[in-house]
């Protein structure tokens, strides 16, 4: 790997759990907002509040989690103890299935407890008010 990729491998992901980070999120937001615009398609974005935990056990979580995901979604560390997964089109559709699929993942998680909330915020017509959320 140059020093380049290296550099901009750092830029994009959240050094502590491996996930993309808060820029990465907005930059593939931004992407997903043109394409729905275009196409008429829905986005949303959902949203895990992790109380309780230590960053050691947020980084294993959230190891966790992106296991239960495909490689294709875009799940990024957004806070401090905050995750955050783009539902791109594909997903939209299906948009409970997927919220029911991190709750069962979430809730099957063996390690240190964590309390988690999820929040999803489903957009089908002001796909620009999401850009505010990142």
């Amino acid at each position: 790997m140059s020093l380049g990729d290296e550099l901009l491998k750092r830029a994009l992901t959240d050094g502590e759990t491996g996930l993309y980070n808060r820029i990465s999120l907005r930059l593939e937001l931004e992407r997903a907002v043109d394409k729905a615009e275009r196409y008429g398609f829905p986005l949303g974005i959902v949203t895990i509040r992790c109380d309780g935990c230590s960053t050691d056990s947020l980084t294993e979580f959230a190891r966790h989690l992106a296991g239960g995901v495909r490689r294709s979604d875009c799940l990024a560390r957004t806070g401090d103890r905050e995750l955050s997964l783009l539902i791109t089109h594909e997903d939209a559709e299906n948009a409970t299935e997927v919220v029911e699929r991190l709750d069962r993942l979430c809730r099957g998680y063996q390690g240190a407890p964590i309390h988690t909330e999820i929040q999803t915020d489903l957009e089908t017509q002001d796909f620009r008010r999401l850009l505010d959320r990142v």
